[in-house]
């Protein structure tokens, strides 16, 4: 036991550097703001901000169709043709079969 108390207080010193360099380790590696999270975070952001590109060209894509709603009756005209087959009253729709 006295062998003890002398190591103690021999390397008093040493055991506090350690204790604190522990206790740091401690808040870089495993607490909240380490390390770690901060490099889950980095890759979250990553994706977040790839996915916020794509919708925001999405979004442009939107806008641009919305304008030429707004502008003239042509794109409607073009809507009907395409998507819904439409036809004027005097035109004759023939369709090509191979």
């Amino acid at each position: 036991m006295d062998n003890l108390i002398i190591f103690i207080k021999n390397n008093v010193a040493k055991l506090v550097i350690i204790s604190i360099v522990m206790y740091q380790l401690y808040f870089i590696l495993l607490s909240s703001g380490s390390f770690f999270e901060l490099k889950n975070k980095k890759g979250f952001l990553q994706f977040q901000s790839s996915s916020n590109n794509v919708i925001e060209k999405s979004n442009d894509q939107l806008l641009n169709e919305i304008e030429k709603l707004k502008s003239g009756y042509e794109i409607f005209e073009s809507i009907a043709r395409k998507e819904l087959g439409m036809i004027h009253e005097n035109e004759v729709f023939v369709k090509i079969i191979y």
